[in-house]
């Protein structure tokens, strides 16, 4: 399972969880990659994000298996993750 971060630039609250959840599954050794919305705006649309920050897992062939947005816990992210 891998995690796909969407975030900006100018939005606080990705940066909050950017600093605290996401930063903390890294170390954990998630496989996370990191999106900003206005620099890659095809890729955002090609999973339909429309929040940020928006927190997508997919599994090994690239479908989306869970999708958090705004602010969301470091738990439910584990168990999607397998950590």
């Amino acid at each position: 399972m891998k995690l796909v971060f969407f975030f900006a630039d100018y939005c606080g609250l990705c940066h909050a969880m950017m600093d605290s959840v996401v930063s903390e599954l890294v170390d954990r050794g998630a496989d996370v990659e990191f999106v900003d919305v206005m620099e890659r705006p095809h890729y955002t649309d090609a999973f339909r994000v429309t929040r940020i920050p928006t927190a997508v897992v997919v599994d090994g062939s690239g479908c989306e298996y869970a999708r958090y947005t705004d602010v969301f816990t470091i738990g439910v992210l584990e168990s999607d993750l397998g950590l």
